[in-house]
């Protein structure tokens, strides 16, 4: 009975021991692979086996690598970040035996970083360097950033974003005060428009006329031509009688001919 109990007890326990051993040979594999890597100039490749390392579990050795890598690679702040982590544990004693080859790896990398800190109004908006989110407002704090021109936003709901870029050089701690405006309100449009009205009238053609909603322009009524209108023709036919009567008069008056009881004369006679 004593001996069943014992070899459960052994099995227990190298189950218990069994995976933190297997991380640590899958953590170490991963760490030599990379080291070989970096050595045929396969910085990239070795990149992610350290990521996949430090994922596996955080030892100041694969921090160290790891930076080391994005160092080689140009990723200037998170190699500093990882450096700083790893240098943290100073008890370490992969960490002892390899401190002045991180401290000077450290000052390289120093010398690729500025910081730079937004700080203002309103509280909670958001802070993005070169569309990277940093922090929030009142304040982020002194983020590391590369050298050279970054472009920094702030954006709040409700407010008008603002946008800036400014250079910053090694070493330099600049400081940018950041007030967004709140946003103006947008005009409603109401843009004109005809429909057809349930009970519209229909045109001689037989198509229902355009109805205008409240609001718009009623429709100009097209007037008729001057010879459609009734006054028109009446007129024209006054004058034209008139003109009749006039011609009858005048030939009554003159040039009538010779009678028995008038005399005749011609000119010249």
């Amino acid at each position: 009975m004593q001996s069943i109990r014992n070899a459960v007890l052994l099995l227990v326990l190298s189950l218990l021991v069994w995976p933190s051993s297997v991380r640590a040979e899958d953590v170490d594999s991963l760490l030599r692979q990379g080291v070989q890597l970096r050595k045929e100039g396969k910085d990239r490749e070795a990149f992610e086996l350290f990521q996949r390392a430090v994922e596996i579990e955080k030892t100041p050795r694969a921090l160290s690598q790891l930076g080391l890598a994005e160092q080689a690679l140009g990723l200037w702040p998170k190699a500093e970040s990882h450096i700083k982590e790893a240098l943290a544990a100073s008890e370490d004693p992969w960490i002892r035996k390899n401190r002045s080859t991180l401290g000077e790896s450290l000052r390289t990398i120093d010398a690729h970083l500025g910081s730079l800190e937004i700080w203002g109004d309103p509280a909670g908006a958001e802070v993005l360097f070169n569309g990277r989110p940093v922090g929030t407002l009142p304040a982020t704090g002194r983020v590391r950033v590369e050298i050279g021109q970054v472009t920094f936003t702030v954006r709040a709901k409700g407010y008008a974003e603002a946008s800036r870029t400014v250079e910053v050089k090694s070493g330099d701690g600049l400081r940018e005060n950041v007030v967004l405006l709140a946003a103006q309100p947008q005009p409603e449009s109401h843009p004109l428009a005809l429909t057809l009205g349930p009970s519209a009238p229909e045109r001689a053609d037989g198509t229902p006329s355009l109805v205008a909603r409240p609001g718009s322009p009623p429709e100009e009524a097209t007037e008729p031509p001057i010879y459609a209108r009734w006054w028109f023709w009446t007129a024209v036919a006054a004058v034209a009688a008139g003109g009749v009567a006039a011609a009858i008069i005048l030939s009554r008056g003159h040039g009538s001919p010779c009678d028995a009881n008038t005399a005749c004369t011609t000119w010249g006679s």
